[in-house]
């Protein structure tokens, strides 16, 4: 029996391509979470070849008899595979330098044999003493090949294949006498054709000595036989023929057919050996053996090779027809990679890799693209990517490029090589999704897909119909690595390539807030998460209400379209009393000038001097678009804005650039009751909204060209930019100077810090009352008082309305909240430590660690790294457990008498067999015995009951 060898593969090497271009890709960005797949995968390699070098120890091979066959010609060779220690094996290829088509078998369990049948050819006649087997097995990953050469010892003999074209001898009379008196068989003088008996019908009997009247009446099969010098036979001489010995031997077994085909007996003479002349299929058997013992010799094994040699075998590696489930599952793994992609990348790539997908599954796995066609699509794909973004570099097109490569793979994929480079790529993939976006969401995301792909892989190595007990594996795998991936993490130098510019991707920001307010421009960004501006705010965050962020105002009045218009309120304006509130606000870029200020910006603490606040509008500004990211230290008073307008800014303020119908203006009338103050206008206005039937929703549709009545009247559905554009206008309708504010509210925390999205984008307005000034009005607060808070996205599903925002003061409403909270605090933490973790913050935690010089560090990262591996290798090389649990109880039992008594069981010793054995000893074990024969093979079991209660009397009777 030889021992298993691990060796590398091809797969191996290109592994290792990919690990070094992942990691290069974490050093040149400094990207943490680059780093993380790495030390991911790599981990996950070195955990496979350590599974690898223990996954067929104590897997035992024995053969049955094989059939004597012509050289040439397949013949089946049983064999029975058993475990006797170890874990299970799994994913068995077996073949041979002679199998006409390796096996697979999907796993071998040490409670059961499996049995199965190789299928082999003999070239060479002969009598050969043993069979070559190898058990090969690239479980769990394919990353390494396992294999274990078994020099099976089952003599058997190959018969010459029948060749030649020489007549047969003619038959002669003398021939049987000489034969006769050559064998020793006595002098038989009588002459004519005597009959002799009956005997049984054999295979290759002439059919025209078959006693068929005995067959009419019912007797079995017989043949006639008869004796006499007058009986023809015909005598095989090897020496007779003048050809090399593997022809003569063809032609001698030719001959032996036509004779049988012509019902002549024949005998063979060989050098020392003669067989005298009969006829039928053993006598034909026997005439064989002999010819393949004198043309072939006694081969005895197979030719010496040197210890690392490499048997060179068929292999299932390169048979056409991989299984639907695994492309499947490996096609849909990367499909998942590229989704959150799309929009970054350019969509030619994107379209070639779905024409890919849906000319695959429509052919099916079998039919597939010829290659000038696949050529073609790549070509076409390639130029495509060019045309659409003007240059053949950089991140995107490279990602493109990568796309349409696997596109092609894709559509040539026949064999399991195919489907372990596709899963290659598919990491790659991993790796372009964490170069374009490295948030918590996002790694998490891609991470999952890296060990889905990870899980096609085992499912296509062990052979397992469905999904969950290849993850399942997988999950084990994961589990067992992450301590490697944690320790590399922590002590894995990291790289010092610095920014490649090749890598660098351009920001292209989206946001909704404009000089220009119209139905739905809010609403379409409140669907991004993008980052608008992260802020700290000295002393903790004021009152929720209050964290209305100002960009811009409008005051050009047109229904439900707002412009900025010219400006309302002079620099002269006296500052709004209030607390003062300092921030510090680091903005994302977004190409324009304005930037976000909490309530009242009163005073610009840092910011360049291209920063500045516009007192005409209470905004901050900038002189320059904001194209990168930029830091300001910010003073601003959340309260009211005390002032007085003059004649030509209450005009301004209640000026109305469109046309508005009399059924509007009958509306704004009708809020206005003899004798009310304008700010009982404000609250009849907004309880008007509430009691009205209308809806706070995302999506409320597309408005027509009279779209203020459409929205007031009839459909009364919209966002907040719908109810803050109607109020302004029905506030000046009504005498009220109004003006819109577009900005942002609320954020989510993040420790210190609040994070401010793009839907946090939002509008609201603001109304000059004589006794205030400008005073804030949200009507959306009147429809959905939970938008008010900062740090919850309110926007869920896509929509939502009154009776769904109510709920959320509810207790699963505050569950959620706590969770997008708690999940925001991980992402910020995400990026600090993991995403941002450079070399000098693993410097810094060295010296922090009392790690002084590179020695140290390395001295204890490979202790550690030395414990893990031992601890994982011992644990891999623990005994199996049988999956039947009264397996396992008699296992146990066993193995307290061995323990207690020093009465060891045999291997293959039958349990009622070591229970009378040691019966004198161990009295109550004859019972558990008895119960567990009848319990696992009786035609009625006893119960799991009985058996666990003769186990515990077992167990009391040695304590």
């Amino acid at each position: 029996m030889n021992t298993a060898r691990t060796r590398l593969n091809r797969y191996t090497l290109v592994m290792l391509a990919i690990l070094l271009t992942i990691w290069y890709a974490g050093a040149a960005q400094q990207n943490g979470a680059a780093y993380l797949l790495a030390f991911y995968l790599g981990s996950l390699m070195l955990v496979s070849y350590l599974h690898a070098r223990q996954h067929l120890r104590g897997l035992r091979l024995s053969a049955g008899s094989v059939k004597a066959v012509s050289a040439g010609q397949a013949t089946s060779l049983p064999l029975t595979l058993t475990v006797e220690a170890g874990l299970p094996p799994t994913g068995l290829e077996i073949t041979s330098p002679l199998a006409v088509r390796p096996l697979f078998v999907e796993q071998a369990l040490a409670d059961q044999a499996v049995h199965v049948a190789l299928s082999i050819r003999q070239e060479s006649a002969g009598a050969h003493a043993s069979i070559p087997v190898l058990v090969r097995s690239r479980y769990p990953l394919g990353l390494f090949t396992t294999e274990i050469l078994m020099e099976v010892t089952k003599p058997h003999m190959v018969h010459p294949k029948a060749a030649g074209n020489l007549p047969l001898p003619a038959p002669s009379v003398q021939s049987e006498r000489e034969e006769a008196v050559s064998s020793g068989a006595g002098n038989r003088t009588s002459g004519g054709d005597d009959f002799s008996g009956l005997r049984a019908w054999q295979e290759g009997d002439p059919l025209r000595h078959v006693h068929w009247k005995a067959v009419a009446r019912g007797r079995p099969l017989v043949v006639k036989q008869f004796t006499g010098g007058s009986s023809a036979s015909v005598l095989l001489d090897w020496e007779s023929l003048d050809l090399p010995a593997a022809q003569r031997a063809g032609q001698l077994a030719k001959w032996m057919d036509e004779a049988t085909e012509r019902g002549l007996r024949y005998g063979l003479r060989l050098p020392g050996k003669l067989i005298k002349a009969s006829s039928g299929a053993e006598h034909q058997r026997q005439c064989l053996d002999a010819l393949a013992a004198q043309s072939g010799g006694e081969t005895t094994a197979v030719t010496a090779r040197k210890p690392n040699q490499r048997l060179k075998a068929s292999t299932l590696e390169l048979t056409p027809g991989i299984a639907g489930g695994p492309f499947a599952m490996l096609m849909l793994s990367i499909t998942a990679v590229i989704l959150p992609m799309l929009g970054a990348i350019p969509w030619t790539s994107v379209l070639v890799y779905a024409v890919a997908l849906l000319l695959r599954w429509s052919g099916g796995m079998r039919k597939l693209m010829p290659p000038w066609a696949r050529f073609g699509l790549i070509l076409a794909g390639i130029g495509g990517v060019y045309l659409e973004t003007g240059t053949m570099t950089g991140i995107e097109p490279g990602i493109a490029f990568m796309l349409i490569l696997t596109a092609g793979k894709a559509l040539e994929s026949r064999t399991p090589r195919d489907v372990q480079v596709m899963a290659v790529l598919g990491w790659f993939i991993c790796l372009c999704a964490l170069v374009l976006e490295q948030n918590l969401t996002r790694s998490v995301y891609v991470l999952g897909m890296a060990t889905m792909i990870a899980a096609t892989l085992v499912r296509l190595r062990r052979g397992t119909a469905g999904f969950w007990p290849s993850m399942r594996t997988t999950l084990r795998l994961t589990a067992q690595a992450m301590p490697m991936v944690l320790l590399l993490f922590v002590f894995f130098p990291r790289g010092t390539a610095g920014i490649v510019a090749s890598l660098t991707r351009s920001f292209q920001a989206q946001t909704g807030i404009s000089d220009s307010l119209d139905p739905g421009s809010i609403a379409s960004v409140a669907e991004l998460d993008t980052p608008a501006f992260r802020v700290s705010i000295e002393g903790g965050a004021p009152n929720p209400d209050s964290l209305y962020w100002r960009c811009l105002t409008l005051s050009d009045c047109g229904g439900l379209s707002w412009r900025k218009g010219r400006l309302i309120n002079h620099p002269g304006d006296a500052d709004p009393g209030g607390k003062v509130t300092v921030q510090t606000i680091t903005v994302e870029p977004h190409g324009g000038v304005w930037l976000p200020g909490l309530d009242h910006p009163t005073k610009l603490v840092k910011g360049g001097g291209a920063v500045y606040i516009d007192k005409s509008d209470h905004t901050l500004r900038t002189t320059d678009p904001l194209r990168f990211a930029r830091k300001l230290i910010v003073e601003s008073r959340v309260a009211d804005y005390p002032t007085k307008l003059t004649n030509y800014q209450r005009s301004q303020s209640l000026s109305l650039r469109a046309a508005i119908s009399p059924a509007v203006r009958a509306l704004a009338a009708s809020l206005r009751k003899p004798g009310a103050t304008d700010a009982q206008v404000v609250e009849a206005t907004l309880e008007h909204f509430r009691s009205s039937g209308f809806a706070y929703h995302l999506q409320p549709g597309r408005y027509g060209e009279a779209a203020l009545d459409e929205f007031l009247f009839q459909r009364k559905i919209g966002f907040c930019e719908h109810y803050a554009a109607s109020f302004g206008t029905l506030m000046r309708l009504a005498g009220i100077p109004t003006r819109l504010v577009v900005g942002y509210l609320g954020g989510e925390a993040f420790g210190d810090y609040l994070m401010v999205r793009q839907y946090n984008a939002h509008v609201w307005a603001e109304v000059h009352l004589p006794e205030k000034g400008w005073v804030r009005v949200d009507p959306t607060a009147a429809l959905a008082p939970s938008r008010l808070r900062p740090d919850f996205r309110e926007v869920m599903s896509g929509s939502f309305d009154i009776g769904f925002a109510v709920p959320r003061d509810a207790w699963w409403g505050r569950a959620i909240l706590m969770t997008q909270v708690y999940w925001d605090n991980l992402n910020y933490k995400w990026f600090t430590y993991v995403v941002q973790f450079n070399q000098d913050e693993q410097s810094s935690m060295f010296l922090h660690w009392g790690f002084e010089t590179l020695a140290q560090v390395a001295g204890w990262a490979a202790a550690a790294v030395a414990i893990l591996l031992l601890t994982l290798q011992w644990w891999l090389k623990r005994g199996q457990r049988p999956k039947d649990r009264s397996v396992r109880l008699w296992q146990e039992s066993c193995d307290l008498v061995a323990k207690r008594k020093s009465l060891q069981r045999q291997p293959a010793e039958a349990p009622l067999a070591f229970a009378k054995r040691v019966s004198a000893e161990v009295p109550a074990i004859l019972p558990l015995a008895e119960i567990y024969n009848q319990h696992r093979y009786g035609p009625k079991g006893r119960e799991w009951k009985e058996l666990a209660t003769a186990a515990r009397e077992l167990r009391r009777s040695l304590s």
